[in-house]
């Protein structure tokens, strides 16, 4: 989620930014996320703009239950899932074990107003983890594209990235993204 548009929200206490995330039936907004002002850019046009996914930045949940976006040292957020097919629905399976104080705030996308054209489940992931393995699944009819796969979320010069590991050598590629106790904190 790069250059989402931030709304701005004026109260008596001055200016607070938020991002709505998820959509559900009748485009009801299943998550807002808070945006911490460090975070924010403008874009040619004057727009305040943020980019959601990325190195340095921690969902957080406050007391009341509202989430948080933030800059802090060390935490990446990445965002996970994958667009169903027509009429059809997607899921995802984290496999790489996250540390208790990591947030995952899941979230639909409703392709029409109840969903019938299809239901694309996705999540936006803060962890300290460089890397993370995710099983996908998607139905529906796909046009030719594959209904599962594995994909691994990772940073690479500072970016967050993904790729898909091929059936051909995923039993290796997982067992290293699974095993791999320095990456859970253990």
């Amino acid at each position: 989620m790069k250059g989402v548009w931030v709304d701005v929200v004026k109260r008596d206490a001055g200016e607070f930014y938020k991002v709505n995330v998820g959509r559900g039936a009748h485009g009801k907004v299943q998550h807002i996320l808070w945006i911490a002002k460090p975070l924010l850019y403008e874009d040619e046009k004057g727009n305040k703009r943020v980019d959601i996914v990325g190195v340095d930045r921690r969902i957080v949940k406050t007391e009341k239950g509202n989430f948080v976006l933030r800059r802090e040292q060390g935490w990446i957020t990445y965002d996970i899932g994958w667009e169903c097919g027509y009429r059809g629905s997607s899921s995802f399976e984290i496999l790489t074990p996250l540390p208790e104080d990591s947030i995952v705030l899941k979230y639909d996308i409703y392709h029409s107003e109840r969903g019938s054209l299809g239901i694309s489940t996705f999540a936006l992931v803060s962890t300290r983890l460089d890397r993370i393995a995710v099983s996908l699944k998607r139905s529906g009819r796909l046009y030719g594209k594959p209904a599962k796969t594995v994909r691994e979320y990772y940073v690479e010069e500072g970016e967050v990235k993904e790729r898909d590991i091929p059936e051909a050598c995923m039993d290796e590629e997982l067992a290293e993204l699974l095993v791999d106790e320095k990456e859970v904190g253990t």
